[in-house]
């Protein structure tokens, strides 16, 4: 990928618009638990109440990226746009907790719950607001309340494929389903997916100068990519952006755009 100097990637804040290799490492959702034990996780754990959190951080600079993966996925979701990230910020991911390297009981959380246990961990490891946040599938949700909780630590955010609450509850819960952790009862998993969804439901609105992206992928079907109309009126500065040659996981397929998109954020929040 072409590098191209982080001052000529921005969004302009007075008409809200975009102007504008590195190795997979193992996934522990593809080792058994044995085998887990003699992998050196590449970050470090963190604790967090009962439980310990992988997190790695990596970068230097005024501005700090957090990567929230979606449900069943961990930090190495981001292992393509890690290291570019870091090259102009400090840039946080992690596991959430029963995913990946974290260690602690394995269950399934609401969107509120890994919103405080992200927060707490940013406080543990010292890293000051505001942030900018880029989120997946499930993880966009989490991002959202996060802002809405606490809109004085947040400079904007990156929706990456992300879900909105007023999906089918069904493939809301599906998420679940798919996490490496999932659990048995499917009533189960229904009453995780309608509780994070009431919660986005309840939250306060966004702040309306908050900046907003929307990544959405071109190779999605039509009934996704309506639901991603919704997000396109978060803020008054939400910019809808279409990845045409990219499927699901645009994180996956298409790094690059999630690197331009993040350091947009990041420059509008240097001029912040």
């Amino acid at each position: 990928m072409t590098s191209t100097p982080l001052t000529d990637k921005y969004i302009n804040l007075d008409t809200c618009a975009v102007v504008t290799e590195f190795p997979y490492m193992l996934n522990p959702f593809m080792l058994s638990d044995d085998e887990n034990r003699f992998v050196t996780p590449p970050g470090e754990l963190v604790p967090v109440g009962d439980r310990q959190l992988h997190t790695l951080i990596t970068g230097s600079g005024d501005q700090t990226i957090i990567l929230e993966a979606g449900n069943g996925g961990c930090s190495q979701d981001w292992s393509r746009i890690q290291p570019e990230l870091s090259k102009h910020a400090v840039v946080l991911s992690y596991d959430r907790a029963g995913f990946g390297w974290s260690r602690g009981e394995e269950k399934q959380q609401t969107c509120r719950e890994d919103v405080e246990d992200l927060r707490t961990l940013l406080a543990v490891k010292q890293l000051k607001p505001p942030y900018v946040f880029v989120g997946t599938s499930f993880g966009g949700m989490t991002i959202r309340l996060f802002a809405s909780m606490y809109p004085d630590e947040v400079s904007g955010l990156l929706l990456v494929d992300s879900i909105h609450e007023g999906m089918n509850i069904e493939a809301i819960a599906s998420g679940y389903r798919r996490s490496a952790f999932a659990v048995a009862d499917p009533e189960l998993e229904l009453r995780y997916a309608r509780e994070s969804v009431r919660q986005l439901y309840s939250a306060a609105p966004l702040r309306p100068s908050m900046p907003v992206i929307v990544l959405t992928a071109g190779k999605q079907t039509e009934e996704w990519k309506d639901s991603q109309q919704a997000l396109f009126e978060l803020t008054n500065c939400t910019i809808p952006l279409t990845v045409q040659d990219s499927e699901q996981d645009i994180h996956i397929h298409q790094p690059e755009a999630v690197v331009d998109a993040a350091l947009s954020l990041a420059i509008l929040g240097q001029r912040g």
